[in-house]
């Protein structure tokens, strides 16, 4: 089938659906529903028959006569609601799941034995006795019903006689204890989530008293703080380009306006798309809802406790759902095409404008070519000039320069480049403030605030006098500083050095370690990758080189090079990976999936199955069910679920070791996604089995009068209206606000106020802070493309929704919009105010987030197959559609898989036959964009600027590109570096600390 199949049957199954069924059901309303409702001859399970009574009867006829006089109909409520309209009910009268409340005289509702939902009004002795449910025999006052007995917990419960309200215990369930007058059975369980609770709240309390601790410590440090938050406002997005370099207005359109890189404006793009979609959704629901009925919004929604109430909901529920299915099978034949349609339009959308936009500006990859296959050489050999004098013979074309990748063997060795680094940036800083400000050096170790010959005020030197024992605990080594302090002040103390620890605040390295002996020796023991980027003066410079080199090819010694295009940016390249090999990430690969799932697993074992036995442990019938309790619980599993899996699944692709950073954030997407995925199918079988079990234990009818616990097979189970209620419930709960609000409302709190807040607490109060310690104290949040996995995952969600009860369709798209909405406020005043500069110049993840949205569409697809065969079987007969039984789901199987191969076939072959072509070569020199870019192919490589330092002595030698320091550059057109600028404006904190 091809793909315009795909879009054309759908529509005009919409159009089939809505020309057969909507003659007819256009003026069905609620008054048409309770008439057909209350024709139906109620089913009794020896076969008898039992009609309604007279008064109903002599309504269908007024409302009949209405009908053929032409009159409008008066828009009425379900039989469920219709106080007003029933009599009230007569003593010993057997009705249907009558809604009023029994007279004065007889005040207790009793279900008639082997009469499916049906009820008469009985004296509190009558309860139990004369042909009502015999264990029913307790008058609830506060119910107005005679119910069962209802301990908690309890297997074998023990009732008095017929009118007392009696009730003991004589044997609980598994996983509880009696009391000794059987009055209570008291859950083991309750024991182990307050043992829980208990040690949360120890830690709760613990952190609080650290916060106390550190914010009550003497300000001895103001300096430095202000020196933080000047790096800080320099570490934002700003324009490029302008004088100043100043903060992008607020109300930048990020959809359309370059502002860091191309990936950030589809980025932005694929939210704003998102956010299009739900609300195509949710508009075309409302409008099903208006003018079709207002039922819509209801069915599955409607609460039922008592007997009588499930009854009612329950035989209203499915004559409705079936009368309306046409509304919901013309929804999905029309969302389902707009959605497979318009991701393909986005996607084209897409690559035209990552064409347009990277033809329009002047980038580094411009310039580079990859270079692969490497001998490994030792860092004392002058490497850079030996490849490109090789590269330079083979293609005849000059080369700026060659920056190498350089295998780092350990952890300490990255360490000591990044202090060696850190030494050099202090000193070039110190050199730029003595030659533009006439003197005077930020705060560091060696020359701090006491040693620049200014006298200290009075009150600042009386606070440091009083806490000087505090402050000499932070001058030691890190080992003794942990115990400087006794008692509950050294946990405090330890908790404050973990913490310092993450945010790379302590250098424990002796001095003689940054001196440029050892800096030289260390540099020259690191061997070169098999990796290197080769910069050319110009793209055609560039392009002939490929060709010639991909005809003749490159050798050194006794190795073949290979040349090959980049189309990444410097600031994309992941540097301490560049050694990583290609067998090496498939391994690291291989371990990710194996731990992402083993934490699945875990989190599965460890806490989804112990509140499931928990849930289990509950009867569910005679009142025994979970509380608000359970249901928080369940949300902080979800919630907990969500972040624990971010975590792993971020950890887990880092240390995979790619060497661009797209690639490492599409590794996370799929773990990420995955593992949500894998997650979502527990909590879905988990939330289906446990709402299962409950209307079992309740003794829950269908609308046939079958009980739900005797249907026969999972189709019956799944299309009876009380699974559907249930299971489309228990999705709104895990959807809102656990999933789609929870987890982003207090992502600015704890990403990026709470850092903050700490990081001045801690600067202020020690001394040791300084210089670069204090700006990495106070650095801001580094943004990530995980986000597509957050949207994806929610447009999943939602699209299982058409499977169950159609009242929530309505609601959880607008909490997706809602959610989306906000989503997109945050990132957008994020980006702009408050994360570390960045470059997405890629189209990977977006291009990946296209290709994961097809699960959506699919389920899409496979809701339509699902409703549309329900809708064709007998409207009083469950599971009797065309499909049934296991070809009904091999049929979902493969419409869902079907349409993901679809799908991801036309983003690969028709998406590029849409595309711009690109530009004729750069013909501008690279020394021109240079000139405008700090990060270049050299100045983001750490260990390059280190040998350009220390192996090859240039001076001045190439500078690292280091955030918010670009001003410290210092040109040499003999080495590539033309950069140099003045520094951005600073924001004034005294006005704004954050924004």
């Amino acid at each position: 089938m091809t793909s315009s199949s795909f879009v054309v049957v759908p529509l005009l199954l919409a159009l089939l659906v809505a020309l057969e069924q909507a003659p007819g059901l256009l003026a069905l309303n609620s008054e048409q529903a309770l008439e057909a409702d209350l024709e139906v001859v109620d089913i009794l399970p020896r076969g008898e028959t039992v009609h309604h009574h007279h008064h109903r009867h002599h309504q269908h006829s007024r409302v009949h006569r209405q009908h053929q006089q032409g009159k409008p109909r008066r828009s009425i409520t379900p039989f469920a609601l219709l106080d007003s309209q029933e009599l009230p009910a007569a003593c010993e009268e057997v009705k249907f799941a009558p809604h009023e409340r029994c007279p004065d005289e007889c005040p207790f509702a009793a279900e008639v034995e082997k009469s499916f939902c049906h009820f008469k009004c009985v004296k509190d002795k009558e309860c139990g006795i004369a042909g009502l449910v015999g264990e029913a025999t307790i008058p609830d006052e506060e119910k107005h019903e005679c119910r069962r007995c209802e301990v908690e917990g309890c297997k074998t419960c023990k009732h008095g006689d017929p009118g007392m309200d009696v009730e003991f215990c004589d044997v609980c369930m598994p996983g509880y204890i009696r009391s000794e007058d059987g009055k209570e059975c008291t859950r083991m369980s309750d024991w182990i989530f307050l043992g829980i609770a208990g040690v949360v709240g120890v830690f709760v309390v613990l952190g609080l008293c650290w916060y106390m601790d550190l914010a009550s410590k003497p300000i001895v440090n103001q300096a430095s703080i202000d020196v933080a938050h000047a790096h800080r406002s320099r570490t934002k997005v700003r324009q490029e380009g302008v004088e100043g370099r100043p903060l992008w207005p607020p109300g930048t359109n990020l959809c359309t306006t370059d502002v860091a890189g191309v990936g950030t404006v589809v980025f932005f793009r694929f939210q704003a798309a998102i956010l299009i979609w739900a609300i195509f959704g949710f508009l075309m629901q409302l409008a099903f809802g208006f003018l079709v009925s207002q039922d819509i919004f209801v069915l599955g929604a409607k609460p039922a406790v008592t007997p009588q109430e499930f009854c009612d909901v329950i035989k209203w529920g499915r004559a409705r759902q079936m009368e309306l299915i046409w509304t919901k099978v013309t929804w999905l034949a029309i969302f389902y095409p707009f959605s497979f349609i318009g991701a393909i339009i986005y996607g084209i959308s897409c690559s035209r404008l990552f064409v347009e936009l990277d033809n329009r500006n002047m980038t580094m990859s411009d310039y580079v070519a990859l270079v692969r296959g490497v001998p490994r050489m030792s860092g004392k050999e002058k490497v850079e000039e030996i490849l490109k004098l090789a590269i330079e013979e083979a293609s005849s074309e000059k080369l700026v320069g060659v920056s190498c990748g350089w295998d780092v063997p350990d952890h300490d060795t990255e360490h000591h480049i990044i202090e060696a680094i850190d030494v050099d940036m202090t000193h070039l800083e110190e050199k730029w403030l003595s030659k533009h400000e006439g003197g005077g050096a930020p705060p560091t170790e060696d020359n701090g605030q006491d040693k620049k010959g200014e006298e200290e005020p009075a009150e600042a030197a009386a606070k440091k006098s009083e806490g000087a024992e505090e402050e000499d605990a932070w001058t030691e080594a890190p080992e003794a500083r942990a115990w400087r302090r006794s008692g509950l002040s050294g946990i405090f103390d330890v908790i404050s050095l973990q913490v310092l620890a993450k945010w790379k605040a302590f250098c424990d390295d002796t001095p003689e370690e940054h001196d440029a002996h050892h800096i030289k020796e260390m540099v020259e023991h690191i061997d070169c990758s098999e990796y290197a980027f080769a910069v050319f003066e110009n793209e055609s410079s560039r392009d002939r080189a490929l060709q010639k080199c991909k005809e003749n090819g490159i050798m050194l010694n006794g190795a073949s090079l290979i040349l090959e295009l980049e189309e990444n940016e410097p600031q994309g390249i992941v540097w301490e990976h560049v050694g990583v090999s290609e067998s090496q990430l498939t391994w690291n690969l291989v371990k990710a999936v194996f731990w992402m799932s083993v934490t699945v697993v875990i989190w599965v074992v460890v806490l989804y199955l112990p509140y499931e036995f928990w849930m289990r442990s509950f009867s569910f019938a005679n009142g025994d069910e979970p509380g608000e309790m359970a249901e928080i619980i369940f949300i902080g599993l979800v919630v907990g679920a969500q972040i624990g899996l971010f975590v792993t699944a971020n950890i887990l692709a880092h240390h995979a070791g790619f060497i661009y950073e797209d690639n490492h954030q599409s590794a996370y997407i799929l773990l990420y996604n995955g593992a949500l995925i894998v997650n979502l199918v527990f909590d879905l079988c988990l939330t289906a089995f446990l709402g299962y079990n409950q209307m079992v234990g309740r003794g829950v009818h269908t609308a046939d009068g079958r009980l739900l616990g005797d249907l026969p097979n999972l189709q019956q189970i799944f299309e009876s209206y009380p699974m559907q209620k249930a299971i489309g419930s228990q999705l709104k709960k895990y959807c809102w606000p656990a999933t789609f609000f929870i987890p982003f409302s207090v992502e600015p709190l704890l990403a990026i106020w709470l850092p903050w807040h700490l990081g001045k607490l801690f600067i202020r109060s020690h001394p040791h802070l300084v210089g670069r310690k204090a700006e990495r104290v106070m650095v801001l949040p580094v943004i990530e493309q995980g986000r597509f996995a957050d949207l994806i995952f929610n447009s999943i969600l939602v699209c299982c929704v058409p499977f169950f009860a159609p009242a929530y369709i309505h609601k959880l798209f607008g909490f997706l919009i809602f959610s989306h909405l906000y989503i997109y406020a945050f990132d957008h005043v994020r980006v702009l105010r408050n994360i570390t500069r960045f470059h997405f110049s890629s189209n990977v993840c977006n291009i990946q987030g296209q290709q994961l949205f097809s699960i959506p569409c699919g389920l899409l697809a496979a809701a339509l197959v699902f409703k549309y065969n329900q809708m064709k079987g007998d409207p009083h007969k469950l599971g009797s559609g065309p499909l049934q039984g296991p070809v009904l789901w091999q049929v979902l199987a493969g419409v869902f898989f079907g349409h993901i191969v679809i799908h991801l076939l036309c983003l690969k072959y028709i998406v590029p036959l849409f595309c711009l072509t690109d530009r004729p070569p750069e013909t501008r020199p690279y020394s021109e964009c240079a000139k405008q870019m700090p990060a270049s192919w050299f100045s983001v490589n750490p260990v390059h600027c280190l040998r350009s330092k220390y192996i090859y002595n240039h001076s001045p030698p190439q500078t690292y590109y280091v955030i918010g320091k670009e001003h410290l550059a210092e040109k040499n057109e003999s080495i590539g570096a033309y950069f140099e600028t003045e520094p951005a404006e600073l924001e004034d904190y005294s006005k704004t600390s954050l924004f």
